[in-house]
């Protein structure tokens, strides 16, 4: 009895994958050679009726705006141009050979929508910076997370789960996906029957979307540009808002971009219904910036109480190690008594500051408990004291050390460092608690003005903080220097603001 050859399960898997049209080939090689008539090329497209539907479609559609109907596919092509017609037919061929494929769990309709943000958000961008080829860069951000989808294809049983991880920002959701798959889905997609048949360009700016682009000349641009248009999607589509809005806006200012970072979603909402349209495509309603940071803000409280009830379980559970309490008690008093305070505020001085600092890196290498410091700096106090004088200029550091040090724990040490310049220990505090207190007394200062002789004086601080992680603890001078960056970060970002080190 003959034995029937056993499959490979790799080769079971690529069977899965879609192939693209064999008219897909020779349109992206005719659209590609300036040497060749639009009159070949349409004749390629003219074989496919699905695309000829699609294009036909497409020129008559208002977003072109030709004032004559567009009757034939030759006469669609020459409207178009070579470029349009290549967009579009790579985006046509891939959704045609996908619409059937099981993905489990995986929600296509809401990952073309997110693939057609990031093509609308990179054409836009192309053409902003005057890039030479817009439709290539539409190209390109379409195809940047397609290798997500070809996973969900390979591996539907992990669809859901490849779904799930789809609002993690562009890097961290590529490293949930190959910790699901053992895959890299920009590797994914280059390796694809589609990736190798796309020209090169593309290929290698969807291999570097998540990375920062390096090279030089025109390949370098694009991947810029895909690399862009992938963090600003990554506003709409990932959490946590603040940080994704902070990134996209630094992107922006590296590419260039004329636009804001409102403007620029707002017109690529309104490319993207008009393409939704014309590529029938569910789109749902697109946000705007005031809208995502609202949401982002409402989250934010939600936060912020939850944060606040686990610092209550925390107090209760300090409360019960009387043992720990009473160390760090006398700790405490035993700093009181050494310590050297600041004359003019009352506040421990930077000698003292840096002692309980040392005091509780100590204590943290025995217990294994991180804490955070914030260095505080008051914004334009120069023009405080050009202003109002520098008696007015003291009172306010004296109210302001007051307000700080009402605002804190009794274990919390407040300290002023010299100048305008304040440091707060907070022990047993990790980074989320200690980022709730800083921005409280950030807004606290904020909101209420200094009243000095019956002149109200308003001033607002910068915060820079950090916290320590136990398994790789710094010494002090690094510690407070890592809080020190952030405050500059702080500074040079605007003022009036809470950075965190981040390592």
């Amino acid at each position: 009895m003959a034995m029937k050859p056993q499959t490979d399960p790799e080769e079971q898997e690529e069977s899965k994958l879609p192939v693209p049209p064999a008219a897909l080939a020779r349109i992206i090689s005719i659209a590609g050679d300036p040497s060749r008539p639009l009159t070949d090329l349409g004749k390629v497209c003219a074989q496919d009726p699905g695309l000829t539907v699609e294009l036909l479609r497409m020129a008559n559609s208002a977003r072109y705006g030709f004032v004559d109907p567009v009757r034939s596919v030759p006469q669609a092509v020459v409207k178009l141009g070579a470029r349009a017609v290549r967009a579009f037919a790579i985006t046509y061929s891939m959704r045609a050979v996908m619409g059937n494929i099981n993905t489990g769990g995986f929600d296509t309709n809401i990952f073309w929508e997110d693939c057609l943000r990031r093509a609308s958000c990179a054409h836009l961008l192309a053409e902003l910076i005057r890039y030479d080829d817009p439709f290539e860069a539409f190209a390109l951000g379409l195809c940047e997370d397609l290798g997500t989808l070809l996973l969900a294809c390979r591996m539907p049983h992990l669809g859901t789960a490849l779904h799930g991880v789809r609002e993690k920002p562009g890097p961290a959701r590529a490293e949930a996906e190959k910790v699901l798959t053992g895959r890299n889905h920009a590797d994914e997609f280059v390796n694809s029957h589609f990736g190798k048949l796309l020209p090169e360009s593309i290929s290698n700016a969807v291999a570097l979307h998540h990375s920062p682009p390096s090279g030089k000349g025109r390949e370098k641009l694009l991947t810029l540009i895909g690399h862009t248009a992938d963090i600003v999607a990554d506003v709409v589509q990932a959490h946590p808002k603040e940080r994704c809005v902070e990134r996209a806006r630094r992107a922006l200012t590296k590419l260039k971009v004329p636009v804001t970072l409102a403007q620029l979603l707002d017109t690529v909402a309104d490319r993207m219904i008009e393409l939704a349209a014309d590529m029938a495509i569910e789109l749902r309603t697109q946000p705007s910036l005031q809208q995502l940071l609202t949401e982002a803000q409402h989250a934010m409280i939600h936060l912020a109480e939850e944060q606040a009830r686990e610092a209550t379980r925390m107090e209760q559970l300090l409360r019960e190690q009387k043992e720990n309490t009473r160390k760090l008690e006398e700790s405490n008093a035993k700093l009181l008594q050494l310590a050297r305070k600041d004359s003019l505020t009352g506040l421990d001085n930077r000698r003292v500051f840096n002692r309980a600092l040392s005091s509780e890196m100590e204590r943290m290498e025995q217990q294994g408990q991180t804490f955070s410091t914030l260095i505080l700096d008051v914004d334009h106090f120069k023009k405080v004291n050009d202003t109002y004088g520098h008696p007015a200029g003291d009172a306010v550091l004296k109210t302001l050390a007051s307000r700080m040090q009402s605002a804190v724990r009794a274990i919390d040490r407040v300290a002023r460092l010299g100048g305008e310049e304040f440091g707060i220990l907070l022990p047993g505090t990790a980074r989320r608690g200690a980022q709730v207190v800083a921005e409280r007394i950030r807004a606290s200062v904020a909101a209420s003005p200094i009243l000095v002789s019956g002149t109200k004086i308003h001033i607002t601080i910068s915060v820079g903080g950090a916290t320590v992680d136990p398994s790789a603890p710094p010494d002090i001078e690094e510690l407070i220097e890592l809080a020190d960056r952030a405050l500059y970060t702080a500074k040079e970002q605007g003022r009036n603001r809470v950075i965190w080190h981040r390592k």
